[in-house]
Parts: structure tokens; C-alpha cells; sequence
């Protein structure tokens, strides 16, 4: 049965969903194009979510919730001369 669905057994999205979602509204000139930056926001978002899984009230939460937590942690631990405070103020508002 999973293989006819393709493994698609939840049409719920998940907190990856929408970290992808939410890291759409950062334009690249954000981050001066540089690819390895976007990356490790992403990646580090990603694994905070993960993360989050595992902690009981975390896992309660909406899934959006959660994504933009690991987001604006994540973004935080980006030097500022690599995403400018400017840069930062301009997604939050977006967000």
C-alpha cells in the first residue's frame, strides 16, 4: 500500500515545509548571493526542527511555529558581515 502512495501518507506539512517556505521570503541579495550562507541557515534550521521532535511540548506546537524558531536561531548565529542587521530586520517584517 505505501509504494502505490509513493510513501505519501500525510498531507500535513511538516516543520522542513516550512523553513523552505519561509527562507523563500530571504532574497539572495540578502546574503550577497552567497550560497554557502543560505545553506547554513537552512541546515541548521533543518536540524533544530529535528531536534525539536524529540522535546514534548516543542512537538506540540504549530509546525510554522517551530520552523521560525529554528529560522530566527539559526539567523542569529550568522555574522553579521554575512547577513547584514539590515538584511535581518527586512525578513522578520516579512515573517
Amino acid at each position: 500500500i505505501l509504494a502505490a502512495l509513493q510513501w505519501r501518507v500525510s498531507g500535513c506539512p511538516i516543520s522542513h515545509d516550512f523553513v523552505h517556505d519561509f527562507l523563500a521570503l530571504l532574497p539572495p541579495s540578502a546574503y550577497h548571493g552567497d550560497e554557502t550562507t543560505a545553506m547554513t541557515i537552512l541546515d541548521f534550521s533543518r536540524f533544530q526542527c529535528e531536534i525539536a521532535v524529540c522535546d514534548n511540548v516543542l512537538s506540540m506546537r504549530k509546525k510554522s511555529t517551530v520552523a521560525l524558531a529554528a529560522i530566527l536561531n539559526s539567523i542569529e548565529g550568522v555574522d553579521e558581515s554575512l547577513l547584514s542587521a539590515d538584511s535581518r530586520f527586512r525578513f522578520f517584517k516579512h515573517v
